[in-house]
């Protein structure tokens, strides 16, 4: 049980923050409000468009291309990680779904002069954040620094780019990064019993190729 008391811990505080929100409303909440006029006011032209690609593009489309080469290109290690990248990937979807139903929060107003069209989707919580937070924190659980540091700061870049064109409130990306840290430890806890599991799909994979 011990080893499970940081990964329980970690979803109790996110449930915490989530009725939080909820309760007071994103745009009630202290500091919320002013660090989203402070990012989204006088942003500079140049970092427009890279905001727009970095958010655009760094949620599926690159961890999606992440999960393929950890599997084509890596060892039996890299391809067990993309195996829990994948799953990690399919319930931080999930809860992050039941979450922005149940929370049900707006997103900032339109007078922030939005970059980018909003979403219709509620706020709470950063579907971006919580993927890429999610894949980002199994990386450096289970990867070498020299792959899973660039793969960190690509992961903040995004979140911070959701905030930058004024999708998202600042404690949006607060929820996805602690639920995408409750996953990937959730993940790191199971993931000696799917081991077997690991190996038939690497297995069956190693004897397609062989074939070929």
């Amino acid at each position: 049980m011990r080893k499970w008391t940081l990964t329980i811990s970690v979803f109790v505080i996110y449930t915490i923050i989530s009725f939080y929100v909820k309760i007071i409303g994103e745009n009630n909440i202290p500091g919320n409000l002013a660090l989203l006029t402070l990012i989204t006011n006088d942003r500079p032209q140049y970092l427009n468009s890279v905001m727009i690609i970095v958010s655009k593009y760094g949620r599926e489309y690159f961890w999606l291309a992440i999960i393929i080469l950890l599997w084509i290109f890596g060892e039996e290690k890299e391809k067990k990680v993309s195996m829990v990248m994948a799953l990690g990937f399919i319930i931080a979807i999930i809860l992050g779904e039941l979450s922005k139903l149940l929370i049900a929060q707006p997103r900032p107003n339109i007078s922030f002069h939005l970059i980018s069209e909003s979403p219709n989707d509620y706020s709470y919580p950063s579907g971006h954040a919580l993927i890429v937070a999610t894949g980002a924190i199994i990386a450096l659980l289970t990867l070498p620094y020299i792959i899973s540091i660039p793969l960190l700061l690509e992961s903040i870049s995004v979140s911070y780019s959701r905030i930058y064109l004024g999708v998202h409130w600042p404690i949006d990306i607060v929820g996805g990064w602690v639920l995408g840290l409750a996953i990937a430890l959730l993940m790191n806890r199971i993931n000696e019993k799917l081991d077997p599991f690991y190996k038939i799909l690497i297995k069956i994979w190693n004897k397609l190729i062989s074939n070929l």
